[in-house]
């Protein structure tokens, strides 16, 4: 296929927009087979070639005419366009404004539009730009230019607090497309007061003393001494606090003092109790803030199961309590075996907290504890109704059996009908059997869209029949759909987990489980800590696990294949599991913290080992170990038929066990 970059046939983009104006819906379902695959290969052909940004042309009139009916030729003409505008063709724009304004806000106008932005904007055409302009298909560029076309056009009604908004909530520096829309902004006066001080606020809770202190310098001094307090208080907080307990009273920022004091509390707690006393006296602080301050001690002995926290929480009035407060004054309570107290906190809850099956977990146990079981068992056997892993933990308590409540979605021939008229869907479907899992997320985030609700549902279904199982898990939780054991716990690649299996000794249940929590069963699922594929590998921890097992040593690449994944991520299970006695709410917390996170969180004394696992202090890896927990009650039952009795998992905590 010849490159065809610069001499490609302009009639092309009016031949393709008008063959895309007249796409038939009905065509591919007439389609033969043959002409189908025919059509997906061409049509892939063309994509890579476009993507590579080349263009093919058509080989003759029949393969054109595949491609006029096949249901993503319109993202063939979208790409063509993009390098079109790229490469500064004679008429791309008029172009590419023809095809949008046929195109509407379809999923494959998305990425040519912000093109198209791009492109008005080197040529500084702002009226057009802003003629352009979508919401709907903005990302943070767009919305940049977007900003700068309005000022260039003094159209600025708004934009102060629109602009800063993004700029005050943004994670460091926006776009760099908003540059000169910045520079206009520090230069207007609205920003010299709340606006600034907001900006420099975000950015102290983040930590972020760097992009902080030059704002500092543009902030007027009588609003300036609170937050350069703060900021010293984060770059050296022993100094900074043993000042504080020494020296004279400073104007300080309440928010930002407990932020930097938990901060220090964090790493240096004993410390931090040593000092606060004096800090409160020394600064005379007001005992609302006093509070805060206690409060963020107390968390910091709760996040590392000091006994101490219980008794800092006793101390702090609820009105000084966020939701982590009152969470993990519970835990604090829970972890030292005070009942009574934990009890007395879950009925102070607010009610968004209450609500939440966890803690109507921790209600009913606190009650049976306390010796209310009259009313905590009904509480307990409603939630061993639930499709949860706190309804798994209610029927241990009760000493039943767990069987995950089973609703499979109902597909009725009206609603089989709408999905087969949805063109969206049909994309989709194209796309991901193509391996082009971005235009089928787009795709079916349109098809998702365009569905009637109540027809929905079947949608996670269809992603599940496709063997899309990361969109129906997706979609699900979207749409509060949990209970379709069937379609939300599939058994994918068999042969591989059975293999995986036997060499590594852990059943696959359990590989199914942590499979379903890790990726959704994505192959080349990748996490922002560099994990890779089906059972989240590390590379450095997969090449240790290779080389222990005499397997050669995996490229990133390989750990994108299940065949190399799944074994590598069965063995580490296993070596997790032997290092910790079989023991698998350690193997799971290993398995995702590390196992020198788990070595820190061993309990000083027996514990039942569901208040173990609450009191895991990363978020992440509580959840985790819950969840998966649930997968593996739920992988059980579809195995066996029979509701699973989880004792054997739940077994009492051991004593630096």
């Amino acid at each position: 296929m010849a490159d065809m970059n610069s001499s490609y046939p302009p009639s092309f983009h009016r031949k393709l927009l008008a063959a895309l104006l007249c796409l038939s819906a009905t065509v591919m379902a007439e389609a033969h087979a043959g002409d189908v695959e025919q059509a997906r290969a061409a049509f892939m052909a063309h994509y890579s070639a476009l993507d590579a940004a080349r263009a093919e042309p058509f080989s003759d009139a029949a393969e054109q005419a595949l491609l006029t009916s096949y249901p993503l030729t319109p993202w063939l003409a979208a790409l063509r366009l993009r390098n079109a505008l790229s490469g500064n063709e004679p008429g791309a724009e008029g172009q590419a404004v023809e095809f949008l304004d046929a195109a509407g806000e379809a999923p494959h106008a998305r990425d040519l539009r912000r093109a198209l932005l791009k492109f008005q904007a080197g040529r500084n055409d702002w009226a057009s730009l802003v003629s352009q302009y979508r919401e709907a298909a903005a990302n943070e560029e767009s919305r940049c230019l977007y900003a700068v076309a309005r000022i260039q056009l003094d159209d600025t009604a708004g934009l102060v607090r629109e602009l800063a908004g993004r700029w005050i909530a943004a994670d460091g520096d926006l776009h760099q497309a908003c540059a000169p829309a910045i520079a206009w902004l520090q230069n207007q006066r609205e920003l010299t007061g709340d606006l600034l001080a907001q900006r420099i606020r975000a950015r102290l809770l983040d930590g972020d003393v760097r992009r902080a202190k030059p704002l500092l310098a543009r902030l007027p001094e009588s609003r300036r001494a609170p937050l350069q307090a703060w900021a010293k208080l984060l770059e050296d907080r022993e100094e900074a606090f043993g000042e504080l307990a020494e020296g004279p009273p400073l104007a300080l920022d309440a928010e930002g003092l407990a932020d930097a004091f938990l901060r220090f509390a964090k790493k240096e707690p004993e410390r931090a109790q040593d000092l606060l006393p004096a800090i409160i006296s020394r600064q005379q602080l007001p005992q609302s803030t006093a509070d805060l301050l206690t409060r963020n001690l107390a968390l910091a002995y709760a996040w590392t199961r000091d006994p101490r926290a219980l008794a800092l929480f006793q101390q702090v009035p609820a009105a000084a309590l966020d939701e982590r407060g009152y969470e993990w004054r519970v835990r604090a309570a829970l972890w030292s075996g005070d009942w009574g107290s934990a009890l007395a906190w879950l009925n102070a809850l607010p009610p968004v907290l209450a609500q939440q099956q966890r803690w109507r977990y921790w209600r009913a146990r606190a009650l049976v504890a306390t010796g209310h079981a009259e009313e905590g068992r009904p509480l307990l056997q409603a939630l061993a109704q639930e499709f949860d892993s706190f309804g798994l933990f209610a029927a241990w308590q009760l000493g039943q059996a767990y069987a995950p409540p089973d609703h499979p979605i109902a597909v009725t021939t009206a609603v089989r009908a709408e999905l087969g008229r949805n063109d969206a869907l049909e994309r989709a479907h194209e796309a991901y059997l193509l391996g082009l899992t971005s235009i089928a997320a787009l795709e079916w985030r349109a098809a998702l869209n365009s569905v009637a609700e109540p027809a929905r549902p079947a949608l996670i279904t269809e992603a599940a029949n496709w063997g899309w199982y990361a969109q129906a898990i997706t979609s699900a939780t979207e749409l509060h759909v949990f209970d379709d054991a069937h379609a939300l716990f599939p058994r994918p690649w068999p042969a591989l987990v059975a293999g995986a299996a036997e060499r590594s000794g852990i059943a696959e249940t359990w590989i199914y489980s942590v499979m379903r929590r890790e990726s959704a069963f994505r192959a080349d699922a990748a996490s922002g800590a560099g994990a890779l594929g089906l059972l989240q590998m590390l590379p450095g921890t997969a090449a240790i696990t290779a080389h222990k097992n005499g397997l050669p040593k995996p490229s990133r690449g390989d750990l994108i294949r299940p065949e190399i994944n799944l074994p590598l991520g069965a063995l580490h299970l296993a070596e997790m599991q032997e290092r910790f006695g079989g023991n698998w709410l350690f193997t799971l917390a290993a398995y995702n913290a590390g196992p020198n996170a788990l070595l820190r969180w061993l309990p000083p004394q027996t514990m039942p080992a569901d208040v173990w696992m609450e009191n895991i202090p990363f978020n992440e890896t509580r959840n985790y170990v819950q969840r998966i927990l649930l997968h593996a009650a739920v992988y059980q039952w579809l195995q066996t038929g029979k509701p699973v009795r989880a004792e054997a998992w739940l077994a009492d905590i051991e004593a630096g066990s």
